[in-house]
């Protein structure tokens, strides 16, 4: 995306498909003005002024949508995931930015509905804990934790469930919780 007019040409494509729609009130009949930066609504009730980002993760950010894209391409392109430091040096940014930038990605990419497992084919089940070692904590930490004999007392438990041939889902169970 060369600059920030393709970049709002392709958001509006891609959202509206051509056909631009009120985000307040819903209605299909809207005005182009500022030279396609702004809409206007055509409802005689609303007449709200909008711009393609509003109602989006792109909303209320000062951001350029040239640094948004290639964000979500380095994001989801990353095999393991990216940190925060590595956005910012990047796409540059402060790292207090690529930060905000990446939460809003990951809530836009977490899944909001529930996953029915089961009915196709089996279902496994297992759980891990992922934390650090505690020979590798420094003493303070470390030695009290190692003599409690309470080996997971600082790690996370995490559940994962996968049908087979499917989708693994995986979810951390909080401390002293009952898997439901």
């Amino acid at each position: 995306m060369p600059d920030e007019k393709t970049c709002r040409d392709y958001l509006a494509k891609q959202r509206w498909d051509g056909k631009t729609v009120c985000p307040y009130c819903k209605h299909d009949k809207c005005y182009v003005i500022e030279g396609g930066k702004l809409y206007k609504c055509a409802n005689n009730k609303c007449y709200a002024r909008f711009t393609v980002t509003a109602g989006t993760i792109f909303e209320v950010s000062n951001i350029p949508l040239t640094k948004w894209f290639t964000a979500i391409y380095l994001t989801t392109a990353h095999k393991r995931g990216i940190s925060s430091y590595q956005l910012s040096r990047d796409i540059g940014v402060t790292q207090r930015t690529a930060w905000f930038i990446l939460h809003r990605i990951r809530e836009v990419l977490r899944r909001k509905q529930p996953v029915t497992l089961g009915a196709n084919a089996p279902v496994e089940a297992d759980e891990t804990f992922v934390g650090g070692k505690y020979s590798n904590m420094h003493n303070k930490k470390g030695v009290p934790r190692l003599q409690s004999g309470d080996n997971f007392a600082n790690k996370a438990t995490v559940l994962g469930i996968i049908e087979r041939g499917g989708e693994l889902v995986a979810t951390v169970i909080p401390k002293n919780s009952p898997i439901k």
